[in-house]
């Protein structure tokens, strides 16, 4: 199995979603599933990316190349305050729903998949309920 991360993380933005998504990967790794990133970010997130795939460009400004490149894989994770939920959507039609998208404060209406969000508060946020998205909300996620 393959997984593709999208995300983003430097400078100007934090490093939180990207250690987020190693850990993920980290952990898809000891069940022997392939990770690859593509990752808005700059030069300061390199260091946090040692022994990784990795690919740094804007995957939201170039939503096309992004949506051509999620289908190589079997699963999506995306970890992202900037991502529209437009794109959300368009991978989840391309994936069948097989998209893992990790929320901090109820930002969008996801789209068919599962949604994380593993705030203390989370599962305090009520989430629109709609056919085919599942909820992993709170401190136990």
């Amino acid at each position: 199995m393959k997984v593709l991360f999208l995300t983003e993380g430097g400078r100007n933005i934090g490093f939180g979603h990207i250690t987020r998504c190693i850990a993920l990967s980290d952990g898809f790794k000891l069940k022997k599933i392939s990770s690859y990133f593509l990752i808005k970010g700059d030069e300061t997130i390199i260091d946090l990316l040692k022994n990784k795939k990795y690919e740094m460009f804007d995957w939201i400004k170039n939503s096309q190349k992004t949506l051509e490149i999620v289908k190589d894989y079997d699963f999506v994770v995306i970890d992202s305050y900037l991502a529209p939920k437009k794109l959300y959507e368009k991978i989840s039609e391309i994936k069948n729903g097989n998209l893992l998208m990790i929320d901090d404060y109820k930002r969008i209406v996801y789209p068919p998949g599962i949604v994380v969000n593993p705030s203390i508060y989370g599962d305090k946020l009520k989430y629109p309920k709609i056919k085919g998205v599942k909820y992993l909300l709170g401190p136990k996620y």
